[in-house]
């Protein structure tokens, strides 16, 4: 599976995690976690055979760990969405004194659905958990804004959330379009066919009759 492991950190504290592959996810999360804080908004470390995708939104961390072959930019709309879903549903102030692993039954499920979504984007074949735990840097692109307030952190989610929703939608539409024209063609397609097959009857129709009639006459013709 292209995406294996993702999870949902408040600074340090991991609150949700969910893994479609075992490993030692958790030793290496952690790690990433303590070299991520207060770094940069949004980044790339690459291990030895995965990449680990990690997005911050004020203290919120989500982080994924991805196949090689994996396209970045995939994994990062995916921690868009995640992102999205859980700050809007969780916000900051109900979060400082929740227990490590705390939103793991209430927020896993999520993160296993879009997990699922995200991987029938691109089918790659990959081996066991990473045994290696040393970390590069290869991605640096924003600084974290710490100064974002609670309130403007949750409307960007929303609005980004809600943006995402719209493109499902248009893409779902323009779906149901195709499916409708190709429908609406197939039926004109029967509809000609329909009528030839009329028009043929008719034309056999016709020349039975006039069939009939000569045989007719020709018996008639015989007896006399």
């Amino acid at each position: 599976m292209p995406l294996l492991y993702s999870c949902v950190s408040y600074g340090t504290k991991v609150l949700a995690d969910y893994a479609d592959v075992t490993g030692n996810w958790e030793v290496v999360t952690q790690e990433i976690l303590d070299k991520t804080q207060g770094r940069y908004q949004q980044h790339t470390y690459r291990g030895e055979q995965y990449h680990f995708h990690v997005l911050i939104r004020g203290r919120f961390t989500f982080l994924v760990v991805a196949d090689e072959n994996f396209p970045t930019e995939t994994s990062f709309r995916y921690l868009e969405k995640i992102g999205a879903e859980f700050i809007i549903g969780n916000p900051p102030k109900n979060i400082k004194d929740i227990t490590p692993y705390g939103l793991r039954g209430k927020f896993s499920s999520t993160m296993s659905s879009c997990l699922a979504e995200y991987n029938k984007t691109k089918e790659v074949v990959t081996d066991s958990a990473p045994r290696e735990t040393r970390l590069d840097i290869v991605n640096e692109e924003r600084e974290t804004e710490d100064n974002i307030s609670e309130f403007q952190l949750q409307e960007d989610c929303a609005i980004k959330l809600l943006r995402e929703q719209v493109q499902d939608i248009k893409g779902i539409m323009s779906r149901k379009l195709r499916r409708v024209f190709s429908r609406e063609v197939l039926i004109k397609t029967m509809d000609v066919k329909t009528r030839e097959l009329l028009d043929n009857t008719k034309d056999f129709k016709i020349v039975s009759i006039d069939v009939n009639k000569r045989e007719w006459w020709r018996n008639r013709k015989i007896v006399i």
